[in-house]
């Protein structure tokens, strides 16, 4: 006995207006699925202007930022950045997620004053140091321009 196998191929017929119509609904969802953005990460940078009591910036100042626990009894807090404000009197320092923090401000100051002539017996140089400081709290949120201004005053 002997068999003749052999497959044939298929042989589909569809209309012109069904191939291009499948054609464009297989465009448009190719296009929609490249086109897709993914979410972006969130942000949560913080810029603090430190300035005197005038508004001038204070270059210089030591920021030191760290958040404070509303617990009762407190629980540890792990945040926290430290820094040097640049010539315009900012400091900025990003986050891994939304805060509220404490932000303190210091810089010590000092004065020399000369008195006398250098080799007179009455001759004295007094360096005087003063502080000053200030603090805030400022919320950091995502992906916002999060900025707070602390104002410096004599340390008491």
């Amino acid at each position: 006995m002997k068999y003749n196998c052999y497959f044939e191929p298929l042989k589909l017929h569809f209309s012109m207006k069904f191939q291009i119509s499948l054609i464009i609904a297989f465009t448009s969802l190719l296009v929609l699925a490249t086109s897709c953005n993914k979410e972006e990460e969130a942000t949560y940078d913080a810029t603090i202007t430190v300035v005197n009591q005038d508004g001038e910036p204070i270059s210089g100042a030591a920021v030191i930022m760290e958040c404070q626990s509303s617990y009762d009894p407190p629980i540890p807090c792990t945040v926290f950045r430290q820094g040097l404000t640049d010539a315009n009197g900012q400091y900025a320092t990003s986050f891994s997620e939304a805060i509220t923090i404490l932000t303190t401000a210091t810089k010590i100051q000092s004065d020399t004053t000369i008195i006398g002539i250098p080799g007179d017996a009455d001759f004295e140089i007094i360096i005087t140091n003063d502080s000053i400081c200030g603090e805030s709290f400022i919320a950091v949120k995502a992906n916002e321009q999060n900025t707070q201004t602390v104002y410096m005053y004599d340390c008491n």
